[in-house]
């Protein structure tokens, strides 16, 4: 209703140029030991055919922006189809610049997904023998105060459903400021806070509501070397009253013909379901591209995943993955891509079992744009 009521409010006069792009997405992929982490060290080997296509439309016009898009995404495992997936992805947003110093902007993300092998968090994979319903609404809104400081507010809401009955439902609603005070064009900081309500459909409803304080710097040493890092405190209530860090750094180079990055990150969250628990979240991850040619490029990345869910401590997951891959960009509208990747996560907890995965993968993405 937002949308439609903002969008309604564009001048008639006010020419739109609409965009769609379509595109489809093709992937041969076998995997070593290829089943759900709930079977602990995997279900034999298989391989799996995937397609995604997926349409996506913008429409712009001299102070408003609109963009929407579907995607479906089909799974089939050919040597065990019980475990075939399949999902709908329906997102959309709105830009608006109110005045030459706001500006606002409003989201919708919908996921339906039909009994998958889902990422719950990063680093957690955990099967999910039912359907999982995500909605997400966000809006915020900027303002220029002055020629170095900018200010934002933002309100989100996340509902989470699982017909399992072994998951737990959530509703999340969230509200946050933030700021950026730029002392040079390459250097900024950035203070926020934000206040999330988390309510868990567990029996007797679970509240927890929770407060964080997080301050970021980030600067661009040069056109080609960047890096940033950030600090807060996290107090939550409800299931423990306790005071949690979160930190976060990264770096990236480029280079003439290629670029390197790494990145860290610990963040506090609901567990997605698993248990009527917050999730502490570690993450390492490095990555190189490098262009082979006009058309070539080869990309290879690594990452370390960190667990862990409070009071109960039911969770306790590390993982190990890493993906090394080619792309040819062989026409405008066409791309295809080969790679090898290994996962590998160890369960220290009572929830989620070890799972040890190596595979293989040749993909083809075909896309175009259309412009009335």
């Amino acid at each position: 209703m937002l949308l439609t009521a903002l969008l309604l409010s564009v001048p008639a006069g006010e020419a739109w140029a609409w965009v769609a792009r379509p595109s489809l997405s093709t992937e041969f992929r076998f995997e070593k030991n290829s089943g759900p982490a709930s079977d602990g060290s995997g279900s034999g080997d298989d391989s799996i055919l995937r397609a995604s296509p997926r349409l996506d439309l913008e429409n712009s016009g001299m102070n408003i922006g609109f963009n929407a898009g579907y995607a479906f995404t089909w799974n089939q495992y050919l040597g065990d189809h019980d475990r075939d997936w399949t999902a709908h992805n329906a997102v959309a947003g709105l830009d608006m610049r109110i005045s030459p110093l706001t500006e606002l902007q409003a989201g919708y993300d919908f996921t339906y997904t039909r009994e998958p092998r889902e990422a719950t968090t990063t680093g957690i994979e955990a099967f999910r023998a039912a359907d999982i319903r995500s909605h997400n609404a966000n809006v915020s809104g900027s303002r220029l105060i002055s020629p170095r400081l900018t200010g934002r507010l933002s309100l989100s809401g996340e509902v989470l459903e699982f017909e399992d009955p072994s998951a737990v439902d959530s509703r999340t609603l969230s509200a946050g400021a933030a700021g950026e005070f730029r002392w040079t064009e390459r250097t900024s900081f950035t203070p926020a806070y934000e206040y999330t309500n988390l309510d868990y459909d567990s029996g007797p409803s679970t509240e927890i509501q929770s407060h964080s304080l997080n301050a970021g710097f980030s600067t661009r040493h040069s056109e080609s070397l960047a890096y940033n890092i950030s600090a807060g405190l996290a107090y939550s209530t409800g299931l423990s009253d306790r005071v949690d860090w979160t930190a976060g750094a990264g770096l990236s180079k480029s280079f003439q013909r290629g670029s390197v990055s790494a990145s860290y990150s610990r963040g506090v969250s609901d567990s997605s379901g698993l248990a009527d628990e917050l999730n502490i979240s570690e993450t390492v991850t490095a990555g190189l591209s490098r262009n082979l040619s006009d058309s070539a490029s080869f990309s290879l990345t690594a990452g370390y995943a960190r667990n862990r869910t409070r009071p109960a401590g039911a969770v306790d997951l590390r993982s190990y993955s890493a993906d090394m891959g080619v792309r040819w960009q062989l026409l405008r509208w066409a791309t295809i891509g080969a790679g090898i990747s290994h996962f590998n996560q160890l369960s220290y907890g009572t929830t989620g079992s070890d799972v040890e995965r190596n595979a293989f993968y040749l993909n083809l993405t075909l896309q175009s744009e259309y412009r009335p």
